[in-house]
C-alpha cells in the first residue's frame, strides 16, 4: 500500500536569528529542513542567538551576577570575579589594601623608623 501525501512550503526571507534543523526520517523520501526562531532565552541569556549573557552575568553559563562598583571594585568579563580598584581589598573589596588608610584608601602609611 503507498500513502501519497502533500506538503505546502513557503519560502520567506529570514534573519540571522534563525536557526536551521534538518530532520531525516526513517524513509528515504522523508527529508525536511525547519527554520525556527528563538523568541524566549533560557536562564540569563540573551541575543538573537541566546547565546550572549545578559548584563551582569558571566562565565559561559552566564551564571555568575556581579555589578560593579565606581571607586571599588569592576567586574572579569569571562569569569564575573571582582577586581579590586584604587588600593581596596576585601571580598567585596570594601576595606583598604595593607599599607593603604583613609577613606578613599589614598593615604598609604609610612613606616616609622
Amino acid at each position: 500500500e503507498i500513502t501519497y501525501f502533500m506538503v505546502h512550503f513557503s519560502i520567506v526571507s529570514v534573519g540571522d536569528d534563525w536557526k536551521q534543523a534538518i530532520k531525516t526520517s526513517s524513509s528515504p523520501y522523508m527529508k525536511f529542513t525547519v527554520q525556527y526562531k528563538l523568541t524566549q532565552c533560557d536562564g540569563h541569556f540573551t541575543g538573537p542567538g541566546c547565546n550572549f549573557c545578559e548584563t551582569n552575568y558571566f562565565t559561559k553559563l552566564c551564571n555568575k551576577y556581579c555589578v560593579p562598583v565606581v571607586g571599588n571594585y569592576t567586574c572579569n568579563n569571562t569569569t564575573g570575579d571582582k577586581i579590586c580598584v584604587n588600593n581596596k581589598a576585601g571580598l567585596n573589596c570594601d576595606r583598604c589594601k595593607i599599607g593603604f588608610v583613609g577613606a578613599d584608601c589614598d593615604s598609604a602609611l609610612i613606616p616609622l623608623l
